[in-house]
């Protein structure tokens, strides 16, 4: 009894908001649709599946510009299979498909039920995806499904080269729900389904091409992106993936085959020697052309410095000469001097000879005869020099 009473006045309570919302206290309805009770919240990109007691009852999506093809809706498009997820046509927006209560939509809600009749579905789910560069397994309870493009890791073993090679290829598949009914109600476990039907793909596949053509992702005339090639050959089976599972295929990112068995290491033994012979080559060149780089590089430098020896020397022989020439010019100098002044010591001699004979008539002739006074330096000239030099002129 105890437990009852608070029982029946929270389902009174929800009760009255959920159908009084407009009016009384729609806030009232939040911690409600926190635990998916009466109405619940859908984040943009997922959807919800509504069950009645354990049979499915209905869908709701948030997913902006998009849109559910209702069974019984004012929208319903025939010829197209019911609750596919349809783009907006132009022009339209999300609110023009929308037929919840105004109240619901300024509130975020979507209609569930009353508890015990409605109820959000839950299940299992489990899938794999890359973290850091790890392969990550996740399996956990949730209530949500995926409508935008979801990746997907799937690691598949036992796939045979065409040169006999046993691998294990690791991929990443976009996948999104395209139709909630056939993923969730007409599949059973739509993820093993399509997961095994794009192995299946990839298995015919790889039995195309020798190992190394795969692991150096190139096709077979080495024209070829391995990657494309991939991801073309996984999108062509999207269109049966779409029909018979409701489940696209937007996206295949194939990464590094890897050889796989007993055989494995030995074969990732002989695929690295060459590589490996490859790298010490051009490590050995690399120290070459480093060798005879540094050689040439001493050898300029040398000869530089022969170079700068010998412009050194011819500068010093040039200043030398020079200096030698510049000596050579000031004695020429010098001796010019003496010369001239020996020879205006000559012409005073000749100018005291004649003085000397006007002066002294009687010794006149043995003075200028002997040549007595020659080389004389008169040191001050009297007045009468000048007439003397005048007589001696006209004698001459």
């Amino acid at each position: 009894m105890s437990v009852l009473v608070p029982a029946t006045i929270v389902v009174g309570l929800g009760v009255g908001s959920y159908y009084a919302g407009p009016h009384i206290f729609p806030f009232a309805l939040i911690p409600f649709a926190e635990s998916d009770l009466f109405n619940t919240y859908i984040s943009p990109g997922d959807g919800k599946m509504i069950l009645r007691g354990n049979e499915f009852h209905d869908f709701h999506i948030s997913m902006p510009g998009f849109h559910l093809n209702r069974p019984g809706s004012t929208h319903f498009v025939d010829g197209i299979a019911p609750w596919e997820i349809l783009p907006n046509e132009k022009g339209k927006t999300d609110d023009y498909y929308d037929e919840r209560p105004l109240w619901m939509k300024k509130f975020g809600f979507y209609p569930v039920g009353i508890p015990f009749q409605r109820k959000v579905n839950e299940e299992m789910f489990e899938w794999k995806e890359e973290s850091e560069g790890k392969i990550i397994h996740r399996r956990e309870m949730t209530r949500i499904f995926k409508t935008n493009k979801f990746p997907y890791v799937i690691v598949q073993t036992e796939v045979i080269s065409k040169d006999g090679l046993r691998m294990k290829l690791t991929y990443i598949v976009g996948l999104r729900i395209v139709n909630p009914y056939k993923a969730l109600i007409l599949t059973e476990d739509w993820l093993v389904q399509v997961e095994a039907a794009i192995q299946q793909a990839v298995r015919n596949w790889a039995s195309g091409f020798n190992f190394m053509q795969l692991i150096s992702q190139t096709d077979e005339t080495g024209d070829a992106a391995q990657k494309e090639d991939f991801e073309k050959m996984v999108k062509a089976i999207g269109p049966e993936m779409h029909d018979r599972f409701g489940v696209a295929i937007d996206s295949a990112d194939l990464k590094a085959p890897m050889p796989d068995g007993p055989e494995a290491e030995a074969h990732l033994k002989s695929i690295a020697a060459p590589f490996k012979a490859k790298q010490a080559a051009e490590v050995t060149v690399i120290e070459a052309d480093a060798n005879a780089a540094a050689t040439e590089a001493a050898g300029r430098a040398e000869a530089t410095v022969t170079e700068v020896k010998g412009r050194a020397a011819a500068k010093v022989t040039e200043v030398t000469g020079l200096a030698t020439a510049k000596a050579n010019e000031a004695v020429g100098m010098a001796g010019a001097r003496v010369a001239k002044a020996s020879a205006k010591a000559a012409v005073a001699g000749e100018i005291a000879r004649y003085e000397a004979a006007e002066k002294f008539p009687a010794g006149a002739g043995t003075v200028v005869g002997g040549e007595a006074l020659k080389g004389a330096t008169v040191y001050a000239a009297p007045a009468w020099a000048g007439e003397l030099a005048e007589k001696v002129a006209k004698k001459l």
